[in-house]
């Protein structure tokens, strides 16, 4: 377990940015101590590198929070050998003419 301190120092991300990852969006749930001080473990970890990679690659916040969650989802669902949700597919709209026109 690592505190924020050294949570930012193994990932790169500053303090106040793990913070405000997890008060805006949600992405991790550190433990806490009994005095309220936040801990990390490797899981943790792993997911807040995999955010600060994709914000370095030019992903927003927003956007790299939604995708480690989405990849989480899945990986909870490999896991346990179920799917995730699929997601809403819009139909192709026919058109008329072309090959399949009849």
């Amino acid at each position: 377990m690592y505190t924020i301190k050294h949570a930012a120092d193994l990932t790169g991300v500053p303090v106040a940015t793990l913070r405000a990852w997890e008060r805006r969006y949600g992405v991790v749930v550190p433990r806490r101590t009994n005095a309220g001080y936040r801990l990390y473990d490797e899981r943790v970890l792993g997911i807040i590198t995999a955010m600060h990679d994709l914000v370095r690659a030019g992903w927003s916040p927003r956007q790299a929070a939604a995708e480690v969650e989405r990849s989480q989802a899945a990986g909870a669902a490999a896991d346990t050998g179920r799917q995730p949700p699929a997601e809403p597919r819009v139909p192709e709209r026919e058109t008329s003419g072309g090959a399949g026109a009849r």
